[in-house]
């Protein structure tokens, strides 16, 4: 590539990567203003809802509830933030409001309007006090942040061109440095959003500290004016020790601070001290989002260059590109999984709009799974009637219609029907690849191609989830799913620049019969009994068993993600070198041994020291052991002696048959004796080992 190019590059990298975090940031910061917003205005409320509640107690009933007009006066009047006042009974029917004649249509459950907030505060009848809220003052707010973070980022990628100009000609490798200047841009823009996220969050306290100051001198007024001095209030700490109940941002209220407290002023010679730990957590979950979403942006930057970079090692015209095939299979299931995290809690929010059981809510998951099972059964027929690359375009148009259809879906029954749309559309993808790889000439292609489509899936998966994850928390699940649906939309050029080939090898496209075959061969069944199976359900317990570890010691969900992500990463781009390596010095069969045997014994040792050290040594042993196992699970197979004469898509089908039991058994496996993953890790070990002891002995039959 020329100096032009690759600076063009780096800079559409840089930007897109200071994009994406500057507007995921900003949404961050505008859900943290309105959340501590809208607990001032709660606390400010509190006071009049007080003698709501005080009526009730003396069985005062809400239908006829005298003086109610005079209550909500009151609370409209406790803040400028509040917009109007409505009283609700337990079926949500307005009682009472005011002002007089504002509209009657309220949600159930907070919601942002164009305009305004809604906001509830329960009452121990089942009613409701409703408040709308103005948000003129938290969108200036955060109008001000926004400014601030669009400033930075255009001051970034100009310093990007600059370093892109003056670095690339320096280099003798044009990616090295457009990776060097889109991280240092990445990493710098971190730091900032952290000083401007800092920043942001004290000038919401402080403004929420004017509204609860207010309330304390509106409240001590009222008791002076019914003739009590300063000296003479009971109960006074207890009162604010109350308010900082309503606002966890707030530790206490006291008139003294001590060294090194970071406090707000609430005026009257009262101070509100700013609680440490939720300080901690806030940022500790900035930092971690900030780190994954850069290590995100770097490894999509990685990916694409990866493909760039192919004009200096340029393959055939009649060969399969496989470097835009990695980036093909990257970009499907970084776009199918940036959807797929988020398909529990849509499940579950149709369920509860629609009034549906909780049973319901496995549907779609369900429906998903059992349409990818279908699209394996079916892969072999497809193909061979409409070849790899018409079936990989028909795959894509599939998932795009499954995606939209789950972001148009107003109940559950639908959208379980998208996800199987999805499901089987993206299998059928899945097994696709796979079965292109397999079929390669030679073993030294089809090893490579399959080191190159796991380090992309691998890769594709951890950034879609950790993505999807981020936009999870700012964005309605509809929107994601749109979003997914766009994404995947882009894989339909790739699949042109790919030269896949447009027609399978025609082949027996009868499962049966190759299922037969396999039963001729003790050595294939022992394969698929003793190694695909247990193997394919240990590789789910990173999925499983680490986030339940995380639960168990209160580690932050970013936290969880980011380990997953690790073990994801460290398999991928290990892939290519180890996958060599082990051929090498080892042999393919040499290679799955010792994958069982590392496999195994991580589980073993975590399920008898479940530690945190250990269970940063069990992800990254088990990534590293990923990056060769995956490849050679499947490539071994292929070679076993009496299955060279059979289909090799219908044999393909088999191993991922296989598979797929073994991922369906493992949550039952994890579940007994407590959870525990020894079970996991002992059904590992014995079949690595009787595979060893029975058809790797010298003489054996195959």
């Amino acid at each position: 590539m020329t100096k032009n190019r690759w600076i063009k590059t780096g800079l559409v990298l840089t930007i897109f990567s200071l994009f994406l975090s500057g507007v995921l940031n900003i949404i961050s910061q505008y859900k943290m203003s309105a959340e501590i917003f809208m607990y001032s205005q709660r606390l400010a409320a509190a006071g009049p809802v007080e003698k709501i509640e005080f009526a009730l107690w003396l069985g005062k009933p809400m239908e006829r509830f005298y003086g109610a007009e005079d209550i909500l006066r009151q609370i409209k009047e406790s803040s400028d933030g509040i917009i109007s006042v409505k009283l609700l009974d337990a079926e949500r029917e307005v009682l009472y409001s005011y002002p007089p004649g504002s509209p009657d249509n309220l949600p159930a459950y907070d919601v942002n309007t164009s305009a305004s907030y809604y906001t509830e505060l329960p009452l121990s009848n089942e009613g409701t006090v409703s408040l709308l809220l103005n948000r003129e003052e938290p969108d200036a707010q955060s109008a001000r942040y926004a400014r601030a973070i669009i400033y930075m980022a255009l001051l970034l990628a100009i310093a990007a061109f600059i370093a892109l100009y003056t670095v690339v000609g320096r280099m003798s490798h044009g990616k090295r440095a457009v990776m060097l200047v889109t991280a240092a841009a990445q990493i710098v823009f971190g730091l900032s959003l952290a000083f401007f996220y800092e920043n942001a969050y004290l000038e919401s306290l402080n403004i929420a500290g004017k509204i609860i100051g207010s309330s304390i001198e509106r409240d001590k007024s009222k008791l002076i004016s019914y003739g009590i001095n300063e000296e003479s209030f009971v109960g006074f700490d207890e009162y604010l020790n109350d308010i900082c109940g309503n606002i966890p941002d707030i530790e206490r209220i006291s008139s003294e601070v001590n060294a090194g407290e970071r406090y707000v002023d609430l005026g009257g010679g009262l101070y509100g001290v700013i609680n440490n730990n939720r300080i901690y957590q806030k940022f500790l979950g900035f930092l971690l989002e900030t780190i994954s979403l850069t290590a995100v942006t770097l490894f999509l930057a990685l990916e694409f260059l990866f493909y760039m970079d192919i004009g200096a090692n340029a393959q055939e015209k009649s060969s399969i590109n496989t470097q835009a095939a990695r980036l093909l299979f990257f970009l499907l299931y970084f776009s199918i999984n940036m959807g797929a995290v988020i398909i529990a809690a849509a499940s579950y929010q149709l369920c509860l709009q629609n009034n549906g059981s909780g049973f319901l809510v496995g549907i779609p998951v369900t429906l998903e799974m059992g349409a990818g099972l279908a699209a394996v059964l079916l892969s072999g027929v497809i193909l061979n009637k409409i070849g790899y690359a018409k079936t990989l375009y028909d795959c894509i148009a599939i998932c795009v219609s499954g995606l939209i259809l789950s972001a148009a879906a107003h109940n559950i029954y639908i959208f379980a029907l998208a996800r199987a749309i999805t499901g089987f559309g993206f299998m059928l993808s899945t097994i696709t690849g796979r079965i292109i790889a397999s079929s390669q000439a030679t073993e030294q292609s089809r090893s490579q191609m399959l080191a190159d489509l796991t380090s992309g899936t691998l890769i594709g998966f951890c950034c879609g989830a950790v993505i999807g994850g981020l936009l999870g928390d700012r964005f309605p699940f509809s929107l994601i799913f749109m979003i997914s649906a766009a994404v995947t939309l882009c894989c339909i050029p790739i699949v042109h620049i790919s030269r896949l080939p447009h027609a399978a090898e025609r082949r027996s496209s009868n499962i049966i019969k190759t299922l037969r075959g396999l039963m001729v061969s003790r050595q294939a069944l022992g394969y698929l009994a003793f190694i695909i199976f247990p193997l394919y359900a240990a590789g789910m317990f990173i999925i499983y068993a680490v986030p339940l570890y995380g639960a168990q010691i209160q580690l932050p969900t970013a936290t969880v993600s980011a380990l997953i992500m690790a073990n994801s990463l460290t398999a991928a781009y290990l892939s290519p070198f180890t996958t060599r390596w082990v051929h090498k010095r080892m042999g393919a069969q040499n290679g799955i041994i010792l994958y069982g045997l590392l496999t195994g014994a991580s589980i073993a040792v975590f399920s008898l020291w479940p530690t945190l050290p250990v269970i940063l040594a069990v992800i990254v042993i088990m990534g590293f052991a990923d990056s060769f196992g995956l490849v050679l699970l499947l490539e071994c197979f292929m070679d076993l002696p009496l299955l060279r004469h059979l289909d090799k898509s219908n044999v393909m089908i088999a191993v991922t048959l296989a598979g797929k039991a073994g991922q369906t058994s493992a949550p039952a496996l994890l579940s007994i004796k407590e959870g525990s993953p020894l079970l996991l890790a002992a059904l590992t070990l014995a079949g690595t080992f009787i595979y060893l002891c029975m058809f790797l002995k010298p003489g054996t039959e195959a």
